[in-house]
Order: C-alpha cells, then sequence, then structure tokens
C-alpha cells in the first residue's frame, strides 16, 4: 500500500496476511478519514484494516481458512459497513456479503451457480446492485434479498461484456464493456 499526498509520498508498507498465503490485495476503500479497509481476495478473502499511517487495526478471515470466497469485489455502506461480492465454492456459486465496520459478518448469501459477481455498489435507498458475470445485473434489497435479475446474454448472434456500471439520476444504470459477435 502506498500513500500519496499532493505528489508526496506518506508511507508505503508491504502486507503479508497471517496465512502466508500468496496473492496480492485487490482494493481499498477509505472507511474513514483515518484510516482504510483493504480486501485480498484469493485464498482465502482477507480484509486488513490500517490506520492513516499504515499501521494494521484489525485483520479479519470473514469464512475461515477452509472455505473462504474470492471476492472481486467491494466497497464501503451508508452505514460505514462494507459489501463484497464474488464466488464461493466448488460450483463457483455467486455470493455476496456485508461486513460491519470491525470486519464482523452481518449477512451473507450465496445466490447462482457458475456465476461471479464482478462488480457492487450500494444504491441512494441502501438496495444493492451487483454486476453479475459480466452479462447479467442483479439487484438486492439491503439484507440481500434478490428483488430482480436481468441476463443482457439472451442473443445467440453477439457476446456481451459489462465491465463497469454506476447508478445515474433518473434511477437508472449506466454500463460499459464491449460487444461483438460470437463465432
Amino acid at each position: 500500500l502506498t500513500h500519496l499526498c499532493t505528489g508526496q509520498t506518506s508511507f508505503s508498507t508491504a502486507y503479508y496476511d497471517t496465512l502466508f498465503t500468496f496473492s496480492g490485495f485487490r482494493s481499498v476503500e477509505q472507511a474513514d478519514s483515518n484510516s482504510y479497509v483493504i480486501l485480498k481476495s484469493f485464498g482465502p478473502m482477507y480484509l486488513l484494516k490500517v490506520d492513516a499511517t499504515g499501521n494494521p487495526i484489525w485483520a479479519k478471515v470473514p469464512y475461515g481458512i477452509s472455505s473462504s470466497p474470492v471476492a472481486y469485489a467491494f466497497t464501503k455502506t451508508f452505514d460505514n459497513g462494507f459489501i463484497a461480492t464474488g464466488t464461493f465454492g466448488p460450483f463457483n456459486y455467486m455470493m455476496t456479503m456485508k461486513v460491519d465496520q470491525n470486519g464482523n459478518i452481518i449477512w451473507s448469501k450465496i445466490y447462482l451457480p457458475n456465476e461471479t459477481g464482478q462488480d457492487i455498489a450500494e444504491l441512494q435507498d441502501s438496495s444493492i446492485a451487483i454486476l453479475v458475470s459480466w452479462d447479467k445485473f442483479m439487484r438486492l434489497t439491503k439484507d440481500g434479498t434478490p428483488l430482480w435479475t436481468i441476463d443482457y446474454a439472451t442473443d445467440s448472434t453477439r457476446r456481451i461484456r459489462f465491465y463497469d456500471f454506476i447508478s445515474t439520476d433518473d434511477g437508472g444504470f449506466l454500463f460499459v464493456g464491449y460487444t461483438d459477435r460470437k463465432s
């Protein structure tokens, strides 16, 4: 983790998880004005909270060592917790979880087989939007209950792949990605 402020490095620190697994950290979110939470996504999922100078505050392995999911995205929620999405288990079920500001699981849900949560956002009404396996979009209540899923891969002549999305002021969503002909 390297922190830059006005072009100057404030601190630079290498973190090694206590499980000694070879995998880097994937995402970082500012927890408050004095700390950050970092997500290590692969083998097993690992959350690390550090203070403003990079000193560890806590480290969590939410699911334990043997059954941990692979998390691809996480974000801070309005209540200062965090939501994450990815894949879980041998059949690659899509997984979504919410943790509090201390990294403790509030809820965890498993949804679709052979699918992966790729990106996640909390919306203004505290519901959750998830980009699923590049070509599906899912909306959940704030406690993780599915509201609806849209599958954009229904056209047999072309492939759709979304990489990112945002919610728009009119209550809709804007996606970026590409489409091409299936071979």
